[in-house]
């Protein structure tokens, strides 16, 4: 083929590419194509865990990975915004991980049982807020652990939590970094959470970045992430509601409704009643006390399909 084209007097176009000496590439495509499998990982961990927390449905999916520098990735954020460095030992280097307002406030509105509609208002997080946004990140960085364990074992550990970027110089500015975004949205919210990961803290892990060194590790997530799912369901609370009985009666006689008056209900006082879960009728329960609180007994279990099933 080649010896054809000089016959006939062409030459084939160099294929030139641009290189900065100044910063140069030190992640090939393969193994920036391995972490961002390993953060779709860290991604569903993450929507079980914010899931349980904000007791709502939360998407988490990855949006870019990418090579850069630790200076243009704090240069790219917000001022104020969340901010924290966090360790993974046992790597030795620093971390660094950014919310984005837009998302950081609705979280927070959310877990003091608000709707999630907070709105970033310039301005850092309170020492209240902290703490709470606090055990947010913790246990995203537990999520972050599990999902990397497929490369390599790991725990996380918060370091500082802050609002000015500026503040948080864990890597020269020139250093290359791998940044990392992820979209989160619940309800009408969104915004971005980005994980900034220094060369010194991957280094170690060049070598099982390969895509193929990564499938052949890949033989038992499955388990350890339902593991992690049904832990976090587990921790989701759940209203109970017992109905001693019902009844109909004007809105005139209700208003007339006063202390010690008896209401007429439609069961008896020996008759099971209603238990319901998440405003479902789960259980038929015998109403009493234990000491001097209120209680009920489960003497029956009602299936989906009103089905029951005995219970003591």
């Amino acid at each position: 083929m080649t010896q054809g084209l000089r016959r006939k007097g062409l030459r084939r176009q160099p294929v030139i590419r641009i290189y900065d000496f100044r910063r140069p590439d030190k992640f090939s495509k393969d193994q920036l194509r391995t972490l961002a499998m390993v953060h779709e990982n860290v991604a569903r961990l993450a929507t079980g865990f914010l899931s349980g927390q904000l007791r709502t449905v939360v998407e988490v999916e990855v949006a870019e990975v990418e090579e850069t520098t630790y200076g243009e990735f704090i240069a790219g954020l917000a001022n104020p915004t969340v901010i924290a460095a966090f360790n993974l030992p046992p790597l030795e280097s620093s971390a660094v991980l950014e919310i984005e307002p837009s998302i950081a406030f609705p979280i927070v509105d959310r877990m003091f049982g608000g709707p999630g509609t907070g709105t970033a208002a310039g301005r850092g997080l309170t020492e209240i807020e902290a703490v709470v946004m606090r055990s947010v990140i913790q246990g995203f960085l537990r999520a972050l652990a599990e999902g990397w364990s497929q490369l390599v074992q790991v725990s996380s550990e918060l370091v500082t939590l802050g609002s000015n970027p500026l503040f948080v110089q864990v890597q020269p500015i020139n250093e290359i970094v791998v940044r990392v975004v992820l979209r989160v949205r619940f309800g009408q919210q969104e915004g971005r959470w980005r994980i900034c990961l220094p060369y010194p803290l991957l280094e170690p892990l060049l070598p099982k970045l390969a895509a193929h060194q990564y499938y052949a590790r890949d033989s038992r997530p499955q388990a350890r992430t339902r593991e992690r799912w049904e832990e976090g369901l587990r921790q989701v609370p759940l209203r109970l509601t017992a109905v001693l009985g019902r009844t109909r009666m004007p809105l005139r006689d209700v208003l007339r409704l006063q202390v010690g008056h008896v209401l007429r209900l439609d069961r008896r006082a020996d008759e099971p009643i209603e238990l319901l879960v998440g405003g479902r009728v789960k259980f038929r329960v015998l109403p009493g006390r234990v000491g001097q609180r209120l209680a009920v007994q489960v003497v029956e279990t009602v299936g989906e399909e009103g089905s029951r099933h005995g219970h003591r």
